[in-house]
């Protein structure tokens, strides 16, 4: 009697394992087909994005593998991206340029921007190789992206130096046969003057309306 027992409480263990493992492989591929709809989406609007910020033939693609069940499904993602039409597209891990991924990061955190809860974004080289209207356009959405995250940016460009509601400046001196960095906050009339240096390289009287315009149109 008691072995009968436990085959019954065996069999009910297995029947309720075989009905579990059916719930979550139907719940799995359910996530997986939302998954491609959205992904889909996304690669939309990132390559929209990535467009304004000057990749007119860059190619972002959401690869979306099957693998083994995990407690996030069974799909493997990883971001591709190629910069120049031909290439083929490779891991976003993989690009090398600085700028190119922070530019790519930026378009990514821009489709992001209402969804992620990262409070602090970093860029860095962002500005490479642009300028123009681009660098405008990368100004605009860096500090759209500023209503909702903390951004810090680092740019040798006066066109994204001007959205910025603080402007910091960076330098390296030395002392005492020492290296270190300095970093000064410019307001009023440094700020204005420093943006300036930054459109001519020299201080000038146009430089200097040119940089009042920037900074006023930021505002």
């Amino acid at each position: 009697m008691y072995f009968e027992i436990v085959d019954d409480q065996i069999r009910a263990l297995e029947n309720e394992l075989i009905f579990k493992e059916t719930m979550l492989t139907e719940a799995a591929a359910a996530l997986s087909k939302k998954r491609k709809v959205a992904a889909r989406r996304m690669e939309q609007l990132v390559s929209k994005e990535l467009q304004e910020l000057a990749f007119n033939d860059a190619e972002f693609l959401i690869d979306i593998r099957q693998e083994a069940l995990s407690p996030r499904g069974t799909d493997r993602i990883e971001f591709l991206f190629s910069a120049n039409a031909g290439e083929p597209s490779k891991p976003l891990v993989k690009i090398v340029s600085g700028g190119e991924l922070s530019r790519v990061m930026l378009a990514l955190k821009t489709v992001f921007a209402d969804f992620d809860s990262i409070p602090v974004l970093i860029f860095d080289e962002i500005d490479s190789g642009i300028g123009g209207r681009t660098a405008e356009i990368v100004g605009r959405k860096l500090k759209n992206l500023a209503d909702k995250h903390q951004v810090l940016c680092t740019t040798h460009l006066p066109q994204l130096a001007s959205k910025g509601d603080v402007h910091l400046k960076i330098e390296k001196r030395q002392r005492n046969e020492r290296v270190y960095v300095e970093v000064k906050e410019l307001e009023g009339s440094e700020r204005l003057n420093e943006i300036a240096r930054m459109l001519s390289g020299n201080i000038t009287d146009i430089s200097l309306r040119h940089a009042k315009e920037l900074i006023e149109s930021a505002a």
